[in-house]
C-alpha cells in the first residue's frame, strides 16, 4: 500500500489475473479488499505493465543453460562437490555428452 492508501497487483490488463494457477477476477479482489479494509467502495481494474515475465521466460527456453547463448551467470549443481559450480564452456560440454553425473 503506498503513501495515499493506493494498493498494486501487477500481473496484466484485464478483468482477470492469474494467483497461484487460479483465475481471479477483479470483483473478487475489489470484495476482499472491502472486507479487510472496511472500505464501502474499492476499485480494482487492469493496467498494462510492459516486459512481462512471461516474456523473459519465452527467452530463456530458448536460451536453454549454453552458455554461448546467455551473458547471465550458470550454475550447475555437482552432486560429488554438494555445492553449484559455474557452468563453463567445458562443463556444458561434459553434460552434452553426458559425462557429467546429472
Amino acid at each position: 500500500m503506498d503513501d495515499l492508501g493506493y494498493m498494486y497487483f501487477r500481473d496484466r490488463s484485464g478483468d482477470t489475473f492469474r494467483w497461484r494457477g487460479e483465475n481471479v477476477s477483479t470483483t473478487e479482489v475489489e470484495g476482499t479488499l472491502s472486507r479487510i479494509l472496511n472500505q464501502t467502495d474499492v476499485a480494482v481494474y487492469g493496467v498494462e505493465v510492459p516486459g512481462t515475465f512471461k516474456i523473459q521466460k519465452t527467452r530463456l527456453q530458448m536460451e536453454g543453460f549454453d552458455p554461448h547463448q546467455t551473458s547471465d551467470r550458470l550454475y550447475f549443481l555437482d552432486l560429488k562437490l554438494g555445492k553449484y559450480v559455474p557452468l563453463d564452456e567445458c562443463l556444458y560440454e561434459r553434460i552434452c555428452a553426458g559425462k557429467a553425473a546429472l
